[in-house]
């Protein structure tokens, strides 16, 4: 049998429903969308001239996006964010009150925790990379409104900034894996004070902290730095957290990163772009070689036979 066909008012009637349950959930979603706009507005603050007025939208989504995942890690936070962006020396000299090396991008201050970031035309960056210092830099804010950075080594912060910012990727483990085959690797307890060291050492340095990170990551699971940190919150030392948190002795941490490194780092700089192309280079410079020395010798051979000719041809004469 067929479905029975409404009345034209039972039709009536449910169109109505319809049109007025599209109209709640309407108001809803609009309501909704004013809380979290009063929300944002609230809690970020991006203080910028009226020339970065659109990079300034970007910052705010960018940072908007990835609060949720950062909050997986430090917890909610109901502090203001407050990221100023620098379009110049002057400016970015006048808000972090200092005079950091060129290679540095953005600067985050305690107190209060605000972040100073040297636009991309400034910085002659990507805003690809732009985004990648907002998380960077929001990492640290995050962080240091859980616990304050320096209760933690700055491995471990910069650590967390670089791999939760995306920023740890395959030319941070090149350049790890690089370092080792060179034995240059900077230990554990000289990676500190970045702010110190030149560009290439720095980005070793944040490279290293990268893997520290990656290390802890895989072998425990990312909930292991909310426990790290939840640990600090209740009193404990960041050495202690990380023995608690990973049944590790701080005197053996070191060697147990060094084992993992060495068991998946080891081979990593193969694929560095610039030795892919020493290498073929250094193939095809052989390969030309042997290719010339065979010619050489099939001429030679040729010489050869033709002298012999000429010495049969004259000797009949």
């Amino acid at each position: 049998m067929g479905r029975t066909q409404p009345s034209g008012t039972d039709h009536h009637r449910y169109r109505s429903a319809e049109f007025a349950l599209m109209r709640l959930v309407a108001t809803i979603i609009f309501l909704v969308t004013l809380m979290v706009r009063f929300t944002l507005a609230t809690s970020i603050q991006i203080s910028r001239s009226e020339k970065y007025a659109e990079l300034g939208k970007f910052t705010e989504i960018t940072i908007c996006n990835a609060l949720p995942k950062m909050e997986k890690t430090f917890g909610k936070t109901d502090r203001p964010i407050h990221f100023i962006l620098a379009g110049s020396d002057s400016e970015f000299i006048r808000y972090t009150r200092s005079r950091l090396p060129d290679w540095v991008g953005a600067a985050t201050i305690f107190p209060p925790g605000i972040v100073v970031m040297k636009t991309p035309d400034y910085a002659h960056t990507t805003l690809r990379q732009y985004r990648t210092t907002i998380l960077h830099e929001l990492t640290h804010v995050m962080q240091g409104q859980s616990v304050p950075l320096n209760l933690t080594p700055v491995w471990f912060s910069e650590g967390l900034a670089v791999y939760l910012s995306e920023e740890f990727n395959s030319q941070s483990r090149v350049i790890v894996s690089l370092a080792m085959a060179k034995k240059r690797l900077i230990p554990l307890a000289q990676l500190s004070d970045f702010l110190r060291l030149g560009s290439s050492t720095a980005e070793l340095a944040y490279s290293e902290s990268g893997t520290l990170i990656e290390y802890l990551a895989v072998v425990y699971g990312e909930t292991l730095f909310q426990e790290i940190l939840n640990a600090m919150k209740h009193g404990k030392d960041f050495e202690t957290a990380l023995a608690l948190a990973t049944n590790i002795e701080p005197a053996d941490f070191e060697f147990h990163w060094r084992e993992y490194l060495s068991k998946n780092y080891q081979w990593v700089f193969l694929l560095d772009i610039q030795y892919i192309l020493w290498v073929v280079m250094t193939i095809l410079v052989v390969l030309a070689w042997l290719s010339i020395r065979k010619r050489n010798k099939t001429t030679i051979k040729k010489w050869d036979e033709q002298e012999q000719k000429e010495q049969i041809y004259l000797g009949k004469m």
